[in-house]
């Protein structure tokens, strides 16, 4: 069986930590969002252990270690969320270990690592919006989670305007010293991520957050893109397992985590239901700022992002002027 060294606040940590792991491939596998049992390990707690006590690297676990974890927790008087799927699903201890453990074996050998709602790297934004992921499977450069964030999201079938306007907001945010988030579609979101890389810093100052496991990267037409971005250490997120594809559903999903991830966002042209405009409806619920720039009276590419405007968004015109209105992210 797993244990922590120590007494019984490092107990509680490494507690987390495991929760937090079989939380995020329970909620994979049914598809749903599942609370956490506990909170955060204070500070306190923290200061009392060195990291070594507190957590464990969980692709040093073998199979036989989360089968002894998820059997027990499974047994105790009081059981988690995931628990209670499991028995929905009938999933057994062992199939949910093998789960587990394969998907660390994938990510560990390509070179990923799996952050949990406990570990030192999770985002501070994101634990403050209502359905937090509770883990976070990732490529790249973590440190960039650290760094001020500000999203830029837009139409796949931009306009020449909206995508030139995308790629320098981003160049002029990362050289200000943010982090561009967005979502690696056609389009804006591709726009922002070239915008990152005319920088010319390393790591590459943008995160890219997947509607998929991170096996593929889609959509495939970007590959060369995607490839510039892993060259420059660009940092990859999903919270989906390792092979997962991404199913329609998973993209709207996805948007939290984007908006979560940022102080801001900036719509730079959404039509009617878009993806973007539901990204911007999370920032509002999330209690981010929203702009969207102005298009054209007779661009009905922008009548998404006219509406947002009406409804409060702060409007700009140009990527100069936004840098204008917000000089700090």
């Amino acid at each position: 069986m797993v244990r922590a060294k120590g007494g019984s606040d490092m107990q509680y940590s490494l507690s987390n930590q495991l929760e937090a792991i079989v939380t995020h491939s329970v909620s994979q596998l049914a598809y749903r969002w599942l609370p956490l049992p506990h909170s955060r390990p204070t500070p306190l707690a923290l200061a009392m252990a060195s990291a070594s006590d507190v957590r464990v690297d969980p692709t040093q676990l073998s199979l036989k270690n989360w089968h002894e974890y998820i059997a027990g927790q499974r047994s105790a008087p009081l059981a988690s969320a995931w628990v209670r799927v499991c028995e929905t699903l009938q999933l057994s201890a062992i199939g949910l270990a093998t789960v587990i453990f394969n998907n660390l074996t994938q990510l560990s050998v390509r070179g990923g690592v799996l952050i949990d709602y406990f570990h030192d790297d999770y985002p501070y934004l994101l634990t403050h919006i209502p359905d937090p992921p509770a883990c976070l499977t990732c490529i790249g450069d973590t440190s960039l989670l650290a760094a001020p964030k500000l999203a830029i999201v837009g139409s796949r079938k931009a306009s020449d305007f909206a995508f030139k306007e995308a790629r320098n907001l981003a160049l002029g945010t990362v050289q200000k010293g943010a982090v561009v988030v967005s979502g690696g579609a056609v389009g804006c979101d591709a726009a922002a991520h070239l915008g990152a890389l005319d920088s010319g810093l390393r790591p590459a100052p943008t995160i890219v957050v997947f509607a998929g496991g991170l096996h593929k990267f889609y959509p495939q037409c970007l590959e060369s893109l995607f490839g510039r971005l892993r060259t420059e250490r660009a940092l990859f997120v999903s919270e989906r397992l390792w092979e997962y594809p991404a199913r329609p559903m998973d993209f709207p999903i996805r948007n939290r985590i984007i908006a979560g991830l940022s102080s801001a966002i900036v719509v730079m042209q959404a039509a009617e239901k878009s993806g973007a405009l539901k990204t911007a409806s999370y920032a509002l619920e999330q209690g981010r700022e929203v702009y969207a720039l102005v298009h054209e009276a007779d661009d009905i590419r922008a009548n998404g992002s006219r509406q947002l405007i009406e409804d409060g968004a702060q409007a700009f015109d140009s990527a100069r002027d936004f840098l204008t209105l917000l000089p700090t992210v």
